[in-house]
């Protein structure tokens, strides 16, 4: 959610619990992020909004996502890493605005993994940023592994990076696609 502090977690939750509501409507990606951001606009001060990544998946390998303003969301495959970008601006800067949907398909071991700042912007003792391009290239690296293992091997990187320090809102989320 826009800046961080106490207002972060309870328009997180606020901005969930809209999401959860209109699920059972079952409207197309981009007509739900489209509400979502419309009532989550309406319903917060004009400085709040907040940058997320939904999507959808079909037992096929089919995913639909939205990229609200977040870091982009990297698709692992055989080929390397992709990284799939915002389709949109971060839910609730604006009442009204539109959505686009980036439509991939997996194959069996293909993986999606997110990011928050807290791991791109993680600084090293010298003050050097962890980044993307570090993030991209540790997958590639680890093409084939295990969501669980791949997100322990992330986190030691991370913590050898900044020197042990602890991060910021260092969030890291993997996904990975079995037929």
């Amino acid at each position: 959610a826009g800046g961080k502090g106490v207002a972060a977690p309870t328009l997180m939750a606020q901005l969930h619990a809209m999401l959860r509501a209109l699920l059972p409507a079952r409207l197309p990606l981009d007509q739900l992020m489209a509400r979502a951001s419309r009532l989550f606009c309406e319903s917060t001060l004009p400085m709040h909004y907040a940058t997320m990544v939904c999507g959808r998946a079909t037992r096929d390998g089919s995913v639909e996502i939205c990229n609200a303003g977040h870091l982009p969301v990297f698709l692992s495959h055989a080929s390397g890493v992709r990284m799939l970008g915002a389709t949109g601006l971060p839910m609730g800067l604006f009442c009204e605005q539109t959505f686009l949907v980036e439509r991939v398909r997996l194959t069996p071991g293909d993986g999606l993994l997110l990011v928050t700042d807290g791991v791109s912007e993680a600084e090293s003792v010298d003050g050097e940023q962890f980044g993307l391009d570090r993030v991209a290239n540790s997958l590639c690296d680890r093409g084939g592994v295990a969501a669980s293992p791949l997100v322990a091997a992330y986190n030691s990187d991370l913590s050898k990076h900044a020197g042990g320090r602890r991060q910021d809102d260092a969030t890291i989320l993997c996904l990975r696609y079995q037929a």
